[in-house]
């Protein structure tokens, strides 16, 4: 890790949000990929593919590396080796504009610009390919040697432009009809993703979505391409759901206390009430500081202001929730302030996280609840510091923008299926899912059931519902929910 001892909210502000973890809503339009999807468009995404069995044998191709092709050792020491070993190239401002433009400019012109066939960039790819090859990714963040919202995220960016650097190769290799050197890109790119989410922080999970889409935006445009192999087994063989938020969610449980050790300790501890009182302004001062109170606070004045206002409340929902009146009495103002803080904190963040390990279809309307009663308590000043009320809601926001990386490899094995089946009933499309019988129907990340299916003439429609909340695209204003809608045909 490199950059001075700036907090994580200044670090991840300079990525484009906010603080790891807390503060992730800045970052949803932040991490975003290049180009909207099909679910944040208003017009239909229309693919004109061409029919491809499935591969001989199946898993010819696979997006997930293989025990035979497995490498023992940490990849970020692998993906460290890109910039420090090819600082002039991968630092290069000009270089870096062409990529940009080169990541959406259409195959014909990639191909009269000899997009990154450059020698300079061979290393680079060479060592990206061994990392995806790595067993696991260790990013060795000091979570227990320093506050956890004070944690830089040096890597972060530096990953998304790897995944952009294996998009531009992609589409180049595309352009040219190099297919399998293509699918050698893809391979790494997913599998960047997954090494990313093995950070602890939330933000990991983010940006490893936002990988994953950069690299499906390129597989869209690699299908429809006449002679490219069928990839259903390929997709089907990464993790599902790709980004497993689950060492997201256990760092994200415990942020609070990693930061303020002695939190833990407040619903034992028997400290005189000049301790009490030094602790509340401490956590409070740190809470501003770190950013994870939003807003023109002023911490002493705000446990001045609070804690006297809601001090019966405060008893009320300690003696609701297990300490005796005996106990309550014998305690400190600043004493209820920081227990009752603490407990409402824990109650309100498990009942957040909590949906995080089940299905997202499942999850989706309880965390909306949680959200909602978040909002209530906000309204109403019920929290004396606005830890829960502040911080939580951005993870259900959060929670849409990780599936819809998966919604889009869902749908892209939906679009294999098709060409699978066409491949074997003469150039036809099916009439409805349950004529396909080649493998099984994916299913949508967000309803948990397949895709909506329809055959219109000779156009096959794959919709599906919109995601709540506003989705987020790179560029413009953000839009309203929109229904997802793809349009498939079968090139003449």
């Amino acid at each position: 890790m490199t950059g001075s001892p700036t907090s994580l909210a200044l670090r991840a502000s300079q990525a484009g949000g906010r603080r790891a973890a807390v503060f992730l809503a800045g970052l949803l339009a932040a991490f975003a990929p290049l180009s909207a999807s099909a679910a944040e468009s208003p017009e239909p995404l229309k693919l004109v593919v061409h029919p491809a069995p499935e591969p001989y044998p199946a898993l010819k191709y696979r997006f997930h590396p293989g025990l035979i092709e497995s490498i023992s050792g940490n990849a970020a020491v692998e993906y460290g080796k890109v910039t420090a070993e090819q600082r002039q190239t991968y630092f290069n401002d000009a270089i870096w504009k062409d990529l940009m433009r080169w990541l959406e400019a259409p195959l014909a012109d990639l191909r009269r610009e000899d997009a990154i066939v450059k020698t300079d960039f061979e290393k680079m790819f060479d060592d990206l390919d061994r990392a995806a090859a790595c067993n696991h990714c260790d990013w060795q963040l000091p979570f227990r040697r320093q506050p956890f919202y004070a944690v830089l995220l040096s890597e972060l960016q530096q990953t998304r432009n790897f995944a952009r650097l294996l998009g531009v190769r992609a589409r180049a290799e595309i352009g040219e009809g190099r297919f399998e050197e293509a699918i050698g890109r893809f391979r790494s790119g997913y599998r960047l993703a997954q090494h990313v989410d093995e950070g602890q922080t939330l933000i990991h999970s983010l940006v490893s979505a936002a990988i994953a889409r950069i690299l499906s935006a390129q597989l869209q445009q690699f299908i429809q391409q006449a002679g490219t192999p069928n990839l259903y087994w390929a997709l089907a063989t990464l993790p599902c759901p790709l980004v497993d938020t689950r060492p997201g969610v256990d760092g994200e449980h415990d942020i609070l206390f990693l930061t303020f050790p002695e939190l833990n300790e407040v619903e034992t501890a028997a400290w005189p009430a000049e301790r009490w009182q030094e602790l509340a302004e401490r956590v409070a001062a740190g809470l501003v500081e770190y950013r994870v109170l939003e807003g023109e606070f002023d911490a002493k004045r705000l446990l001045a202001e609070r804690t006297p206002k809601l001090l019966p409340e405060a008893k009320h929902y300690l003696l609701d929730h297990g300490l005796s009146p005996e106990q309550v009495g014998a305690m400190s103002s600043p004493q209820i302030a920081l227990v009752y803080t603490v407990k409402l904190y824990n109650e309100l963040r498990d009942e957040m996280l909590k949906w995080y390990y089940l299905p997202y279809w499942q999850a989706q309307r309880p965390m909306e609840k949680v959200a909602e009663r978040l909002e209530k308590i906000a309204r109403q000043q019920q929290e004396i510091l606005p830890l829960a009320s502040q911080s939580l809601p951005p993870m259900m926001r959060a929670r849409n923008t990780l599936v819809r990386a998966d919604r889009e490899i869902a749908l892209l094995r939906a679009v294999e299926l098709l060409r699978m089946f066409g491949a074997g009933h003469e150039n036809r499309l099916p009439q409805q899912w349950s004529d396909v019988t080649e493998a099984p129907i994916p299913p949508d990340p967000v309803t948990g059931e397949p895709f909506a299916y329809s055959l219109r003439g000779a156009t096959a429609i794959i919709e599906g519902p919109p995601l709540p909340d506003t989705p987020y695209v790179a560029q413009g204003p953000a839009r309203p929910d929109i229904p997802l809608r793809v349009e498939v045909q079968f090139a003449k």
